[in-house]
């Protein structure tokens, strides 16, 4: 059995405002490091591999809709750089440093 020995490290800001009883706009920044050892890359540069694999960085922009008070709508716009934390699954040669990522989510509290 191979044992890795590493830290993960990372922080996170958030801040939100709500401008109506049905309207909230919110922005994070997120950074997480899967090796704190490791935060340029030079790891994975050395096994030829993009040093942004190393680093995740995610600045976030949020609509949140609240319908009722049991069921809101949320859109979600993320700008990425780096690769950590995403599965490449077949096709590894696809990741870019930079991209980013649109959701659209809806709950309902019942």
């Amino acid at each position: 059995m191979v044992e890795i020995d590493q830290t993960v490290s990372g922080f996170y800001g958030q801040i939100a405002y709500r401008w109506f009883d049905w309207l909230e706009l919110a922005t994070y920044y997120c950074v997480h490091y899967p090796d704190a050892d490791d935060k340029d890359g030079d790891f994975y540069a050395a096994r030829g591999q993009p040093k942004y694999l190393a680093w995740l960085r995610d600045l976030s922009l949020t609509l949140r809709f609240d319908i009722t008070t049991y069921w809101l709508i949320k859109l979600e716009a993320h700008f990425m750089d780096g690769a950590a934390m995403v599965d490449a699954g077949d096709d590894p040669d696809d990741l870019e440093k930079y991209w980013g990522l649109f959701a659209a989510k809806t709950t309902f509290n019942f």
